[in-house]
């Protein structure tokens, strides 16, 4: 099992935002962030229906 990375709230939003401006691929944001693919694909989805990210 992967060690499960802590994250601020401010640590996701930058997350969404780099996803939003760089061609919406979650396995690019993750790979750049260092976090897993579901990670990402979740929060954008909870960002996109204005809920709290992560």
């Amino acid at each position: 099992m992967a060690k499960r990375i802590q994250t601020t709230f401010e640590q996701r939003m930058e997350a969404v935002q780099w996803y939003e401006e760089n061609g919406r691929s979650y396995k690019d944001t993750a790979a750049h962030f260092g976090y897993n693919y579901a990670q990402v694909r979740i929060g954008s989805k909870k960002y996109e229906s204005s809920e709290n990210v992560f």
